[in-house]
């Protein structure tokens, strides 16, 4: 399941997802809910170790608001 802990404060609970293989990366699509913020949609791809894609946070009232997100995984500490 996708997870955000920055949505946590909103009450977004994990959200399953769906990927698929594109060449050399993995695109991914999935669908987080709050009881009272709404639903962010979400759509990416897993290249090496980068991740990027966009969400788009629809609620009753607003209109949507689109991000986008970029990252590298960190490099695991030596013990």
């Amino acid at each position: 399941k996708l997870h955000s802990e920055g949505c946590d404060v909103y009450g977004f609970d994990k959200g399953k997802y769906t990927t698929t293989k594109s060449g050399d990366a993995t695109m991914f699509e999935a669908e987080t809910v709050s009881k009272k913020e709404g639903k962010i949609q979400w759509k990416g791809s897993v290249k090496g170790d980068m991740m990027e894609g966009t969400y788009i946070w629809t609620k009753a009232g607003q209109a949507a608001i689109e991000y986008v997100f970029k990252g590298k995984l960190k490099a695991k500490e030596k013990k």
